[in-house]
């Protein structure tokens, strides 16, 4: 029972942060930021607001749309290859964060609305990212206390808290340490070939929503990782 009191911890955590959701049913979503960083409604005093994150109206103009369109014409049997709505049509497939094949997507085709199953997407990353981190801080040995410590840092770090609400960019990096341990437990030796490594960095990359954020962060973490494994 010892041994399963950090993921208890981890999700106790998570269900404080996600309290808004779970409970009071609230949508993370940056709806404010539709009536105080658009022109027209930001020339008008009453409606404009302080703007802490620059990056969250693309939530409203492209992830959310996109990712919507994605799963309309999945449901539709179609693979989504061309967006017809973005200017005079735009490659769909090709757009590294549009991403139509990502695993989890399978949860839009429960009897739940499109809502609930975003907002329960975004909200999942910080567990899963807390869980992975500390799988993998046990595989190398630490102690549950430091491991523990290492994935509620991971949690709520400033990468994966300013990006959360897009769904995207903190998959495509909180999967990294169950790929490493994956990865370890696969190819164990210092002989082993790195053919199934590069396949599950490739895998990931694809399937994962930011192929190139995924990739940068995979080739910085694998040098420290190997430096740390085999000096």
């Amino acid at each position: 029972m010892k041994k399963y009191l950090p993921f208890l911890f981890i999700l106790l955590i998570w269900g404080i942060f996600s309290y808004p959701f779970l409970i009071l049913g609230k949508v993370p979503f940056p709806s404010r930021y539709q009536v105080n960083f658009f022109a027209p409604w930001t020339g008008y005093p009453e409606l404009a607001g302080p703007v802490k994150n620059n990056a969250m109206p693309d939530i409203i103009t492209q992830i959310y749309p996109w990712k919507k369109f994605s799963i309309e014409q999945l449901k539709s049997g179609n693979i989504p290859l061309w967006n017809p709505y973005s200017f005079a049509g735009t490659p769909h497939l090709a757009n590294y964060q549009s991403s139509p094949f990502f695993p989890l997507n399978i949860l839009y085709f429960l009897p739940f609305s499109f809502v609930v199953v975003w907002s329960f997407l975004v909200i999942l990353q910080p567990l899963l990212a807390g869980i992975f981190t500390y799988l993998f801080l046990r595989s190398l040995k630490r102690s549950q206390i430091a491991s523990l410590i290492s994935s509620v840092s991971f949690m709520f770090c400033g990468f994966l808290t300013t990006w959360m609400a897009y769904g995207t960019l903190d998959y495509a990096t909180l999967f990294l340490p169950l790929v490493i341990v994956v990865e370890a437990l696969y190819s164990p030796s210092k002989e082993s070939s790195p053919s199934f490594k590069y396949f599950s960095r490739f895998s990931n990359a694809f399937l994962f929503d930011n192929t190139v954020l995924i990739l940068s962060i995979s080739l910085f973490i694998s040098a420290i990782f190997t430096a740390f494994i085999f000096s």
